[in-house]
């Protein structure tokens, strides 16, 4: 399983900021100069659940429970949003678990 705490190895950069600085290298600056700002005031909750395999399962539920609620009606908006709470309380109730027995 792969680690839930973020690491400060190099090796480990984060991917919008490789991303930056390709976009720098294609001449995109003005674009880059707005959204900078905007990449370092969300790392700190997009750089975890990118490290993170339970955080991306837990996201992943988020989502589908949003699908489920954009359907709406049939039986599988229904089922749509009961697996994306599975997977929201699976990965939340595991990452807290992996956190706990960390600290």
């Amino acid at each position: 399983m792969g680690s839930t705490q973020r690491t400060d190895d190099p090796d480990t950069m984060s991917r919008v900021r490789n991303t930056i600085s390709r976009a720098r290298e294609t001449g995109v600056e003005p674009v880059l100069d707005v959204l900078e700002p905007v990449f370092d005031a969300l790392e700190p909750v997009y750089g975890p659940i990118l490290d993170s395999v339970l955080l991306k399962l837990a996201t992943a539920g988020t989502a589908l429970i949003a699908l489920g609620a954009i359907l709406n009606e049939g039986v599988w908006a229904a089922i749509i949003a009961v697996w994306g709470a599975g997977l929201l309380l699976a990965g939340l109730v595991l990452y807290g678990l992996v956190w706990w027995r960390r600290n």
